[in-house]
C-alpha cells in the first residue's frame, strides 16, 4: 500500500518540476528582455573651442531602429513616455 501511495505522488513531483523549471525560465527571459537600446545617441556642440563667456550650444542626435519611435517632450497626452535629459549642474560652468 505504502508502495502505490508513493507512485502516485511522483508524477505529481515530476509535474510541479516541469512547471517551476517553465516559470524560472520565463521569468530569465522577460528580466532579459528588459535591456533594450532601440535608440543610440551622440552629442556634439556648436562650437569646437569655447572661450569663457561664450555661448554653446548642445546638439544631441538619436539613431533610432526601424519600428521604434521617440516622442518630444512637448508630446500633448501622458500616455507614451517623453523624451527628457537629465544634466549634472558642474560649478564651472555656471
Amino acid at each position: 500500500m505504502l508502495r502505490s501511495a508513493s507512485l502516485l505522488l511522483n508524477p505529481i513531483s515530476n509535474c510541479m518540476r516541469s512547471f517551476l523549471i517553465f516559470v524560472l525560465f520565463a521569468i530569465a527571459i522577460t528580466t532579459q528582455a528588459q535591456v533594450l537600446t532601440p535608440a543610440k545617441w551622440s552629442y556634439a556642440t556648436s562650437l569646437q573651442q569655447a572661450n569663457i563667456g561664450d555661448e554653446v550650444e548642445l546638439i544631441f542626435k538619436a539613431t533610432i531602429d526601424s519600428d521604434w519611435y521617440l516622442y518630444s517632450s512637448e508630446f500633448p497626452c501622458e500616455d507614451p513616455i517623453k523624451t527628457s535629459f537629465s544634466l549634472t549642474l558642474i560649478q564651472a560652468f555656471n
